[in-house]
């Protein structure tokens, strides 16, 4: 069994976030020396495994979470590996536990500790893309096939950089499907890449609505395809806010997921013409949808 936490050193270009390794319990929003089955959770879904408590209250590797292999669509001697074998792999080599067949975690109770955080957060695989399924899957762009193509395609953690990992998983989670990705290494931006235009722009409003709501001042940009997370250089607070993004754009997917369904159910001539004109005309009707499905969802729980 290979072991993932301590192989061969990564290459120059791909070496671990040491700036964001040393300020690890503050930028994931993982208490240390907690052996409380919510931290164990915490730390799993800040690192992009997307796990949730079933009816029984056992933590589990959910449905949203990539649970078969793949192969690069590039590098054909690349395999990737399911998000299941992953955390297989992690839970045995950090000593945390194992991962039933069922997908349901059994955690021992050991403390989490600093050498753990670094064993989830150190990038050890050398990814060569981020890219939007295996090579089975056809890329399908946001406004075709509307019904079937709600969420994105799921994207494999094991080729993710790990602080930006969890944000991806939530980008595909809301039918963003992404095509590369880079956590920026401490030395330089962060970015997000994406199949298409109107992928980047359902993205970015989605972020956007988030840093309004969490009282976040925006740091980030759109440049055609790309979302650009700016002063991320030794930026410990900047680093903890792409964790708290990506928490709330996935604990509200299903809001966000309704307001998609509405832009498609609503797609006009006009968001098929070129990207100079499709700009600021799907910027203002996502906006638009994203607010009123949060509305409605306040509404309801309000009992108005």
């Amino acid at each position: 069994m290979p072991n993932i936490l301590s192989g061969s050193s990564p290459s120059p270009l791909r070496r671990p976030n040491e700036f964001a390794i040393r300020y690890l319990p503050d930028i994931v929003g993982v208490k240390l020396h907690d052996n409380s089955l919510q931290n164990l959770h915490d730390l799993l879904l800040h690192r992009g495994f997307l796990v949730e408590f079933d009816d029984q209250g056992r933590l589990c590797l959910s449905d949203n979470a990539k649970l078969g292999r793949g192969r690069s669509p590039v590098y054909w001697d690349d395999e990737w590996i399911s998000d299941t074998a992953l955390l297989e792999l992690m839970l045995q080599q950090s000593g945390l536990g194992s991962i039933h067949k069922d997908r349901s975690i059994e955690y021992n109770g050991k403390d989490i500790s600093p050498r753990i955080l670094q064993h989830f957060f150190h990038f050890h695989r050398m990814p060569r893309i981020s890219f939007c399924g295996s090579e089975e899957t056809e890329i399908t762009y946001f406004f075709e096939h509307a019904q079937a193509n709600l969420r994105a395609p799921k994207v494999h953690l094991c080729i993710l950089e790990p602080f930006t990992a969890f944000l991806v998983k939530a980008f595909s989670a809301i039918g963003a499907s992404t095509l590369s990705s880079c956590d920026g290494h401490g030395e330089e931006n962060a970015h997000i890449g994406f199949v298409s235009l109107p992928d980047a722009i359902w993205a970015f409003c989605n972020v956007e609505y988030a840093f309004k709501a969490l009282n976040i001042k925006p740091f980030w940009s759109l440049s055609g395809r790309l979302i650009k997370i700016e002063d991320l250089k030794y930026n410990a607070q900047n680093y903890r806010h792409i964790f708290q993004v990506a928490r709330f754009i996935y604990d509200n997917r299903l809001i966000i997921l309704d307001a998609k369904a509405r832009l498609l159910r609503a797609a006009s001539p006009e968001l098929y013409l070129n990207e100079d004109i499709q700009y600021d005309y799907l910027m203002d009707e996502m906006d638009m949808c994203i607010k009123v499905a949060f509305g409605k969802h306040e509404k309801k729980e309000s009992g108005l």
